[in-house]
């Protein structure tokens, strides 16, 4: 017995020591780089407030980054998501550090882009966004549209996308609070619509060929706490002479994930995102696993979300789930040494069983 514990100890810190490595360096040298670099860690953390002004905005990649494009094109800092402030970033040891030049004040959208590549000139698969504040509450603010601002050759039939940071009070979000003028000023008749913090404005008719609008959204609009916009919204886009629209994509579509963390901007949301745009919708079974997955999955969702013990559970379970995607080797190797265990229970049970028959047929004679 001794000396079977003694053997599990000594494999038990192997694997341990083995699986401190993201990547195995055998397996990394044996095969081709072909994986997108996904962002395994924020900070500020997304819906972080009271963040201190002189804070640095970092992110840290799953792998080594060409540090070439990691630049303040590909990692933007903007207050309100309407101006970029200035600063510098740097790059060291998988980790980008945007360091503004002047003391953070109020509210700001981080953005990194596409642009980004990792060692094997691998471009990042989307980009990742997160929002954060100095202040002591989160205001609603604007971080995604649709036509994106100074858009062209948009076309004639697309709706128009306005999401936000916060759950918003439907209410608030109306024809009065969203309106949507042509290059004359006029204002164009429509619907305006609200769900999943995505506010949809309708034309009707079609938006006309060639010609340029621009969509705002008020401080009338709210969040469910009551917190208004501390300011207007306003982009601009031009049609062109196409009636085909833009698919909407806002990253949006991880329903149980999102309703367990609270925010789809939250980092394990954006390693599980990355993960189904890299892997799951690049081949037929992952798009059929996808397309059932938004099928069926937002009742399920809606329920989580009204539950603090199921978001608790639920997370618990997506925790496993994101470790294994960000570390699967160390998931390999741990899952090896279970079986290897569990196989040594089974055969010493064997013999010890087999140790009875023996003794029982002994006490027979």
């Amino acid at each position: 017995m001794q000396k079977f514990l003694y053997i599990y100890a000594h494999i038990f810190f192997v694997a341990l020591f083995i699986t401190s490595f993201p990547i195995f360096p055998i397996a990394e040298a044996a095969s081709t780089d072909t994986e997108a670099p996904i962002v395994i860690y924020i900070n500020p953390s997304n819906n972080a407030t009271e963040v201190d002004p002189s804070t640095s905005i970092t992110a840290t990649f799953s792998e080594e980054m060409d540090v070439s494009t990691i630049n303040t094109s590909t990692f933007t800092v903007k207050y309100n998501n309407a101006y970029q402030i200035e600063g510098t970033v740097n790059y060291s040891n998988k980790t980008a550090t945007f360091t503004p030049l002047t003391p953070l004040s109020g509210t700001y959208v981080v953005r990194i882009t596409t642009g980004v590549k990792d060692l094997a000139g691998n471009s990042k698969a989307n980009t990742s966004i997160w929002i954060f504040t100095t202040e002591g509450t989160l205001y609603p603010i604007v971080i995604s549209t649709l036509p994106d601002v100074g858009a062209t050759s948009v076309g004639l039939g697309q709706h128009i996308y306005a999401q936000f940071s916060n759950d918003m009070d439907p209410a608030s979000i109306n024809t009065s609070a969203f309106k949507v003028k042509d290059n004359n000023n006029d204002l164009i008749s429509g619907t305006v619509s609200y769900g999943d913090r995505i506010a949809v404005f309708t034309p009707l008719p079609l938006l006309s060929f060639n010609t340029t609008y621009i969509a705002s959204i008020s401080t009338g609009v709210k969040d469910i706490d009551g917190n208004h916009m501390q300011s207007d919204f306003t982009w601009s886009f031009s049609t062109g002479y196409t009636i085909e629209p833009e698919p909407l994509d806002f990253g949006s579509g991880c329903f149980i994930a999102t309703a367990a963390y609270g925010s789809y901007l939250d980092p394990h949301i954006l390693v599980l995102r990355e993960f189904r745009d890299n892997y799951l919708l690049t081949n037929l079974p992952g798009r059929l696993f996808v397309s059932f997955y938004y099928k069926f999955s937002p009742p399920i969702a809606d329920l989580i979300s009204k539950y603090e013990p199921l978001k608790v559970t639920t997370r618990s379970a997506l925790a496993l789930i994101v470790y294994s995607i960000k570390y699967p080797f160390k998931i390999i190797v741990l899952l090896g040494f279970g079986a290897f265990i569990v196989m040594i229970g089974r055969k010493r049970k064997k013999v010890h069983g087999n140790n009875e028959i023996i003794g029982i047929i002994k006490k027979g004679k």
